[in-house]
């Protein structure tokens, strides 16, 4: 990552082209009018705000469709290991040390593995491909 993107406090950068999407379930969906959207064509973007925070690197906004999620992290581990996607979290009282105690818990749950993975894997890859683009703009400067 260039130096001057990781010790800016905050970067939006907001992806606009037509992103690969996790694999989708064939099932054609009904809206509310009684008609069905074709689940293949789906709009999806991702907007990614660069962030230094510990080993948060970035949050990540998707939009899906009608959806709109926010609080996906990506991480960085450190120490030569692989970037991760953190899901969306937020702190509840209550943990094995009482309920005092504040614990994180998901507010997203992908429980398919396989397109968890997927998933993890189109936002790895947006993000790889905004730092690329963003380094080259720093280079241009």
């Amino acid at each position: 990552m260039p130096n001057d993107l990781r010790n800016s406090q905050t970067q939006v950068i907001r992806n606009t082209e037509p992103q690969p999407q996790p694999p989708l379930r064939e099932e054609p969906r009904t809206r509310d009018d009684g008609g069905t959207r074709d689940q293949s064509r789906v709009e999806s973007r991702i907007e990614f705000e660069l962030v230094d925070q510990g080993k948060i690197r970035a949050f990540a906004k998707v939009r899906y469709g009608d959806f709109l999620m926010h609080g996906f992290k990506v991480v960085d581990p450190g120490d030569g290991k692989p970037l991760w996607v953190g899901m969306p979290s937020k702190q509840v009282p209550g943990s094995a040390d009482g309920p005092a105690e504040l614990r994180w818990v998901q507010t997203v749950y992908m429980p398919d593995p396989g397109r968890k993975k997927a998933f993890e894997n189109w936002v790895l890859s947006a993000y790889r491909e905004e730092m690329r683009k963003a380094g080259e703009t720093t280079a241009a400067v």
